[in-house]
C-alpha cells in the first residue's frame, strides 16, 4: 500500500487503510486492485510481482473477491497489457 499510495485516489486509500486497521485485508486488497484497473495506474514489474504473490498467498484465484468475484482474473488480464 505504501508503494502505491501516491497513485491511488485519497478516498480509496483512506478506505483501504481503514479496512486494514479492522483486519479486513481482503476488501482492502480488492480496493487497490480495482483502482489499479479502473484508473489504469501504472505499476512496475516488481510491484506487479508483489501484488501477484500477495494475491496467490491470499488464495484469490480460488476464493474470488468480496465485491467483485472475478477481480483476480481481471487484475491478471490487466497486468499483462502492453
Amino acid at each position: 500500500l505504501v508503494k502505491l499510495e501516491n497513485r491511488i485516489p485519497q478516498r480509496d486509500l483512506s478506505s483501504s487503510k481503514y479496512l486494514l486497521d479492522h483486519d479486513e485485508w481482503e476488501m482492502a486488497f480488492e480496493i487497490i486492485l480495482i483502482n489499479l484497473i479502473h484508473n489504469n495506474i501504472g505499476i512496475t514489474d516488481s510491484e506487479k510481482a508483489e501484488l501477484i504473490e500477495l494475491g496467490l498467498n491470499c488464495n484469490l484465484q480460488n476464493t474470488g473477491g468480496v465485491s467483485d468475484y472475478h477481480i483476480w482474473q481481471k487484475f491478471l488480464k490487466w497486468s499483462e497489457r502492453d
